[in-house]
This record gives structure tokens, C-alpha cells and sequence, in this order.
């Protein structure tokens, strides 16, 4: 664990940025499986 201040803070910022960026990932696979399918709407 970290014993550095700005160090804690970068983890839990780097945290929130995990789960934001997991999220949109995983919408734009989709979207891009989607596309290669011919399901354009």
C-alpha cells in the first residue's frame, strides 16, 4: 500500500478510470461486433 499522499490519490483515481474505461470498451467491441455483422441500424 502506498504511504505517499499524491501516490493514494493516483490509485483511487486510476480506479475510477478502471471501471469508466472497462465499460467503454466493452460497449465499443460491441458496437464494432455488430457493425462487422450488418446489423447497422
Amino acid at each position: 500500500m502506498a504511504n505517499i499522499n499524491s501516490q493514494k490519490k493516483r490509485i483511487r483515481q486510476d480506479s475510477k478510470r478502471n471501471v469508466r474505461n472497462k465499460s467503454l470498451k466493452s460497449e465499443l467491441k460491441t458496437t464494432l461486433k455488430s457493425i462487422e455483422n450488418g446489423d447497422v441500424s
